[in-house]
């Protein structure tokens, strides 16, 4: 018994001692924080962000927050979500000067769902001209989305509402976006 422990232990040292060394890898890791690293981005982010709540008889009706796609907030997304994702296109969906990211949060289902089109409706007046929403998308991978808009969380349902405009028209305009149902309209100016 003993010399089948001897061995076995000769056989392990023998082993061991001719293993080469394991090669060193090395990790890198960068966090991004979107108040420090995209000061530039979180900027025009402000500058085109439009929250209200809406009340309905002393309750929440809904909680809504849109973002318009100017030209200064589409360049300034499209560098930051560059520099985090090197193959996901989120503005595949976004038209420039025609889009708006609208995140909603109601209480009860009814007004949840923006592409419920019995319910909601939606129109973009540029100074006099008045455009209908020409698609209405729900953002299905928002957690890419949620650290460039910070409204977007997992109680919000996110849409990307877009119309078909002429950009040069929108970009120099008055723009007033309108969100209407049978309980409230809200009207968001840039």
């Amino acid at each position: 018994m003993k010399r089948i422990h001897g061995i076995t232990l000769a056989s392990f040292l023998a082993l061991s001692s001719c293993q080469t060394p394991e090669p060193e890898y090395k990790v890198s890791n960068t966090v991004f924080n979107i108040q420090d690293q995209d000061r530039p981005y979180e900027i025009v982010f402000k500058k085109h962000l439009r929250t209200t709540t809406v009340f309905f008889r002393y309750e929440t009706l809904y909680i809504l927050n849109a973002a318009f796609f100017s030209d200064a907030l589409y360049d300034a997304f499209e560098k930051a979500s560059r520099e985090r994702f090197s193959s996901l296109n989120l503005l595949k969906n976004v038209n420039r000067n025609g889009s708006f990211v609208v995140s909603i949060f109601a209480p009860g289902d009814d007004y949840n769902d923006l592409s419920n089109d019995k319910v909601w409706e939606f129109s973009l007046k540029v100074d006099d001209k008045i455009y209908h929403a020409k698609t209405v998308k729900k953002i299905k991978d928002k957690y890419a989305w949620a650290p460039f808009f910070p409204f977007i969380d997992r109680w919000s349902t996110d849409f990307i509402i877009s119309f078909d405009t002429p950009s040069d028209e929108v970009a120099i305009g008055d723009r007033q976006f309108a969100l209407s149902n049978s309980k409230a309209k809200t009207i968001m100016s840039w």
